[in-house]
């Protein structure tokens, strides 16, 4: 055994010898410690990286010396847990070697043990450093890279060999018109119509043989619509990419028309100084003359060569001295140079000068608010002549002051009056006699405000005052203010260079009367001259914010009833009376408190005081009662009618008003589903309601792309013969979650989102597919009653939909039967549903009254339109065998109908004795459980197929 664990032990001493020639070759550092963490061992790779030699770090741990600042603490922690509970971990953290310079390694750290106990740590570390970067340099390319994609300017990556496009920026893409690959399938001449090819290719032939960088050029580029805008062009060839040229286009369509507007500008100018009958002249702030005109320059010959622009006032004068052109500097150059700059630098002073040539002139120099200098030299040769030139021109500038259009004031730096004109004086609406020179400031703001309506300048007198006046040290400030006497004024103030204020102020009453009447115009329905939804809006929030805690406020949202009958049948001039005439209606019931709006093309809101339910109750009546009689137009009567809901709103404790106008449109909706002509209160249930509706109409549509509805057959009996004479598809819904549903489950929420024509046409469109079917189990000819929603036999082109729809599944006209509501013929749509009745019985389909007997359908409508049968209302089958008034208004309508040529058919029978009774008063056709339920397709070919069954229903029909 001793040779044995010799053995053993020399095999270890090797394997321990390859590994630490593994270790002393390796490019990783390696760093054993022992089970403190204090290094015992560095690999050569080590010390290439950090610097430090064995001796430096042995008996120290690396986080003493190692680490550099910032790692992320979590990896940090996790690896003290690590060492800490003797296990290993891989992670990347940043090191710092000897030198100071920081880099990422990954390390990789495992525990070291010897017959189960710790022993130390071996910490394999690999240079990362390259890696991080390359993947920082991605990262900050991709964001650089988005930046460039989302630059307004355009910019554009195409070949240098074809031009053709490679790349554009959405802003390139956005502001030419193309789409990507539309560019790409074209050249840069395609967007350029002054420039063809060769031209081009002359102008890049420096980028292309490397002598230059980059080319900047103003071009014109045309966009897909044609239209052409001005561009500045930076071209370059693309890093990296020999054969592509990057472009950096920049539209200057702004900055050329602002540089032709100012070219413009400037020889305005020139023009209008040159028709000047004296020498003019303009230096900036640096008193470089910026303009002058011919006679400026004819009136000093000798300094003429002198005066271009960007010289100096100064520079000007010393090529004049130079020449001789100042009589009065001869022999004290220097001290009339001095003087002279002096006098022009205050700009305050009338200077009069004499020139060798023997000509006097008086200078007139004032500074202009930027700091320079504006000055007129007059001829005063003549000296009479010469002052009353001299006097006109100054009175030219006061002239100019009072020709303003616009009240004008000049206060100095001490903050006294210095100059003003007549129309400063008509801004004040009192006594206007304060106001002279040398008065304060201070006073002539006091005197303003108290001439001003309080509107314009709310709170203490004394705290407006300071607050105008504290704006007088900015520089430059601008309000707006309303007069006295009604008229508005915007008021512009500008201290000057020497520390005064200058201002001007202009009346604006005008633009703000046109101003209201266009904020009055956008809140106002300009048919009935009531407010619309934003006026509304306006005035509701109004209410919010000075409501007080008692404020109880009633909205009614108002319906007209039938009133597109009015326009389709009368025209809409009618339509327009009408609306009107509610308007009027609507005003004088509110009786000037509150707001009348309308919201829609028939749709009104009242808001108004409630100071109790009963009065509202009482005023909605009216407007009911009143809205419902007849309106006169012409030698005609229109009728319509109107459905309201009411909630009420508490704005102290409900700031949102919006939630209270929902719900006064859901008790509208309210009563126009229980019959319109009628108002009802928002109750809490009605949102519940609402709330199933809208949830049932979502489920709706999501059960039309599933295709969750299908028609339900219940065969249909001819008494005369006992055939089986068609079925009648009724809906049912297979919910995925609420089972099989009903029409009175769903219906509502149909009708309420505007889904019946879909689920209608859904109907057909299966019913349709049923027929072949029903033919294979052995019914020829099958007819099918299918209901027709009174919305979709409004549409002008129901035949046609319906039509193309049997075509599609090979049907033919005489197998369907439409059934309609009694309702139907009287709704507001009736213009169309006329035209539709008839034109669908043209094109073969059987029409037939469905639940009479429970609407208000005349009997003139039943000779009106072409019906075929009419369908007795379960309501007054049931029970009919033990009610006599039952079976006198059945009898009734059995022989109305006989009289008409009508067929009639009873639905829902139940029982032997109803039908005995059906068949005593003549019903020809019925229907109900007695004979057979509601059944899908596969269901009642079964029930076809029992002849057992089928003959027993028949043989019932027939000798009941």
């Amino acid at each position: 055994m001793a040779e044995g664990r010799e053995k053993s032990e020399e095999i270890a001493d090797s394997d321990r010898g390859k590994l630490g020639a593994v270790a002393e070759r390796t490019t990783s550092a390696v760093v054993i410690t022992d089970a403190r963490r204090r290094i015992e061992w560095v690999n050569p790779a080590f010390t290439a990286q950090t610097g430090y030699t064995l001796d430096d770090v042995r008996g120290r741990t690396p986080r003493d010396f190692l680490r550099a600042p910032g790692n992320d603490e979590a990896v940090m922690n996790a690896l003290d847990a690590a060492y800490r509970n003797g296990g290993g971990m891989t992670c990347e953290i940043r090191n710092r070697s000897s030198a100071g310079t920081e880099y990422w390694v990954e390390m990789d750290v495992q525990p070291v043990y010897d017959r189960g106990d710790l022993t130390g740590f071996v910490s394999i570390e690999t240079d990362i450093t390259h890696r991080k970067a390359n993947e920082q340099r991605l990262r900050e390319a991709s964001v650089f890279g988005a930046m460039l994609e989302d630059s307004l300017n355009e910019i554009y990556v195409f070949d240098t060999g074809t031009l053709a496009f490679i790349e554009a920026n959405r802003g390139a893409r956005e502001n030419l018109g193309y789409s990507i690959d539309e560019l790409r399938a074209m050249t840069v001449i395609d967007i350029k119509p002054d420039i063809d090819e060769a031209a081009f290719r002359d102008l890049v032939a420096g980028l292309l043989s490397g002598d230059e960088k980059t080319i900047r050029v103003e071009s014109r580029h045309k966009r897909r619509d044609g239209s052409l805008y001005d561009v500045e062009i930076h071209l370059q060839m693309a890093s990296g990419a020999p054969n592509r040229f990057v472009a950096f286009v920049l539209d200057i369509t702004a900055r050329k028309l602002a540089e032709a507007e100012a070219e413009a500008a400037r020889q305005r100018l020139s023009a209008a100084i040159e028709t000047l009958p004296d020498g003019f002249a303009l230096y900036d702030a640096d008193d470089r003359l910026v303009i002058c005109n011919e006679h400026y320059r004819n009136i000093y010959p000798l300094s003429a060569p002198a005066m271009v622009p960007g010289a100096t006032f100064e520079e000007i004068l010393r090529h004049g001295l130079a020449h001789g052109e100042y009589v009065q500097a001869v022999g004290r150059e220097e001290e009339w140079l001095s003087h002279r700059l002096a006098q022009h630098k205050a700009a305050e002073t009338t200077v009069e000068q004499h020139l060798s040539n023997g000509r006097w002139l008086r200078i007139v120099e004032r500074l202009t608010p930027d700091g320079g200098r504006v000055g007129l030299r007059i001829d005063i040769t003549g000296q009479l002549e010469s002052r009353e030139r001299a006097e006109r021109a100054e009175q030219r500038l006061v002239d100019a002051i009072k020709a303003l259009p616009a009240s004008f004031w000049l206060y100095d730096s001490d903050d006294r009056l210095v100059m003003f004109n007549e129309r400063y004086r008509d801004t004040f609406c009192g006594d206007p006699s304060f106001l002279k020179p040398g008065i304060a400031y201070e006073e002539v703001v006091r005197q303003g405000v108290r001439q001003a309506k309080k509107a314009s300048f709310p709170g203490r007198e004394d705290d407006v005052v300071a607050r105008i006046i504290s704006h007088r040290h900015e520089g430059h400030s601008e309000r707006e203010y309303q007069l006295a006497d009604g008229r508005w004024v915007r008021s512009y103030n500008q201290k000057t260079s020497d520390g005064g204020l200058v201002g001007f102020g202009i009346d604006i009453t005008e633009a703000r009367v046109r101003q209201d009447e266009l904020r009055h115009a956008a809140s106002t329905d300009p048919l009935t001259g009531l407010a619309n939804r934003r006026g509304l809006a306006d005035y509701l929030e109004a209410i919010a914010k000075r409501a007080g805690d008692d404020c109880r406020i009633a909205i009614m949202h108002i319906d007209l009833d039938k009133f597109k009958a009015v326009n389709d049948a009368v025209g809409h001039d009618a339509g327009d009376h009408v609306l009107q005439y509610c308007a009027g209606v609507l005003l004088n019931a509110a009786r000037g408190e509150g707001i009348v709006a309308r919201v829609g093309g028939d749709e009104f809101v009242i808001v108004c005081a409630a100071p109790n339910d009963e009065d509202i109750a009482g005023m909605a009546d009216r407007l009911v009662q009143r809205l419902s009689a007849p309106i006169p137009y012409g030698e005609k009567s229109c009728h319509i009618g109107a459905s309201i809901g009411v909630a009420f709103w508490s704005p102290n404790s409900e700031p949102d008003v919006q939630r209270r106008l929902t719900d006064a449109d859901i008790a509208l909706q309210q009563s126009k589903s229980r019959g319109r002509g009628r108002f009802h209160f928002f109750e809490d249930a009605m949102r519940r309601r609402a709330l199933l509706s809208a949830e049932l109409a979502q489920d709706i549509c999501d059960g039309l792309k599933r295709d969750e509805f299908e028609p339900y057959l219940q065969p249909q009996f001819d008494l005369t013969s006992g055939a089986l004479s068609g079925f009648e598809a009724l809906i049912r819904w297979n919910h995925p979650e609420k089972g099989l549903l009903v029409p009175g489950e769903f219906l509502f929420a149909a009708e309420e989102a505007n889904l019946m024509d879909a689920l209608d046409q859904r109907m057909l469109e299966r019913s349709c597919a049923l027929a072949p079917e029903l033919a294979i189990a052995g019914i020829d000819n099958p007819r099918i009653s299918i209901n027709l929603s009174g919305l979709r036999l409004g549409d002008p082109k129901i035949v046609e939909r319906i039509r193309s729809t049997t075509e599609a599944y090979a049907i033919g006209p005489h197998q369907i039967v439409l059934e309609i509501l009694e309702s139907t013929l009287l709704d507001e749509r009736a213009a169309h549903v006329d035209d539709n009745l008839r034109n669908l019985v043209a094109a073969g389909f059987a029409l037939e009254l469905d639940d009479f007997g429970t609407g208000h359908a005349a009997i003139g409508n039943l000779r009106k339109y072409p019906l075929e049968r009419i369908k007795i209302d379960r309501s007054l089958v049931a029970g009919i065998d033990s009610d006599v008034d039952l079976v006198m208004i059945t009898s009734a309508i059995t022989n109305l109908a006989k009289s008409l040529g009508l067929k009639v058919l009873a639905e829902g029978v139940e029982t032997e004795a109803e039908l005995a009774v059906l068949r005593q008063i003549g019903c020809t056709c019925v229907q109900g459980y007695l004979f057979a339920r509601p059944m899908p397709i596969v269901s009642t070919v079964a029930w076809l197929q029992n002849r057992d069954e089928l003959s027993s229903a028949c043989r019932l029909a027939a000798n009941s």
